[in-house]
């Protein structure tokens, strides 16, 4: 009998043996067998062997790890570049605020120069038109002064004439002719006063007249020529103890003639004079 036989005998053997227990256990006939002890439960993760594959959680938990690391990680990398970019702004901020008052204080000087500038111009132009003012004022005393002593030297030929054709009026009373004519009125040396009081008048009148306005000096030198006028061409030649009738008539419209041009003389330079001594108005 080879091998192959007696272990096919065996296994027969032992099946059988196991049917025959099983039937009499199922018919009630062979005690049961007692129950096995309960099996030990699994070992914890901690206790698995070493090369033995973790569990999910174990798997899961490790990622969160990683996971919190890295977020960690990127976390300080913002970090460190926000704060690289904001020194970077704040260089950029810094740099344009510098150029910005570089600029504004090279703009301001500008401004200032300009402002300086202008200022000494103004001020040059005022000082110009106050020199102008002041010599402009200057002239307008001296004219007024000249004014004033023109008329004096006025009003004193015209007392004289008066103090020879009407002896009895006062000085600034209106030169009138009498109706008749006084002997000392016919004389010629009583006219030597007039003759003096009008040189002095044209002589002065000749020195100032570059101060007076060019209508005030053409009118009192027409004065000046009617009084010469008058004097040697109607009051002088008649002149006469025994004038003729002529001679009178003559000498009547000469006096008229003289006394007429002294008044409105007299009457010019008081308004120049007083308009000498009014304000001038204000330059806009």
């Amino acid at each position: 009998m080879d091998i192959f036989t007696v272990l096919l005998v065996i296994v027969l053997l032992a099946v059988g043996a196991g049917g025959a227990t099983y039937a009499l256990h199922t018919m009630g006939w062979a005690p049961h067998p007692e129950l096995p002890p309960p099996a030990e439960p699994d070992p914890p993760i901690e206790a698995l062997p070493a090369g033995a594959e973790p569990p999910v959680e174990v798997e899961i938990e490790r990622l969160r790890d990683d996971l919190r690391t890295w977020l960690v990680e990127q976390e300080e990398q913002r970090a460190d570049q926000r704060a690289r970019h904001d020194a970077e702004l704040a260089e950029l901020v810094s740099r344009g605020l510098g150029e910005l008052r570089r600029d504004l204080e090279a703009r301001t000087q500008v401004a200032l120069e300009r402002i300086h500038a202008e200022a000494l111009a103004a001020q040059d132009a005022r000082l110009a038109r106050l020199d102008v003012e002041t010599r402009h004022a200057r002239v307008r005393e001296r004219r007024a002064e000249a004014l004033a002593e023109i008329y004096r030297r006025l009003a004193r030929l015209e007392w004289a004439v008066t103090a020879v054709v009407q002896p009895i009026q006062l000085p600034g009373e209106p030169f009138t002719l009498p109706e008749k004519f006084l002997p000392e009125t016919l004389k010629w040396e009583t006219w030597k006063e007039v003759g003096e009081q009008a040189f002095a008048f044209a002589d002065y009148f000749n020195q100032q007249r570059v101060l007076l306005e060019p209508p005030v000096a053409v009118a009192l030198a027409a004065l000046i020529a009617t009084v010469r006028d008058v004097l040697t061409g109607a009051i002088y030649p008649n002149l006469q103890p025994t004038p003729t009738s002529d001679q009178l008539a003559a000498l009547r419209a000469g006096l008229e003639q003289l006394g007429q041009a002294l008044t409105d003389g007299r009457s010019c330079l008081d308004a120049q004079y007083r308009a000498q001594l009014a304000p001038e108005p204000e330059a806009d």
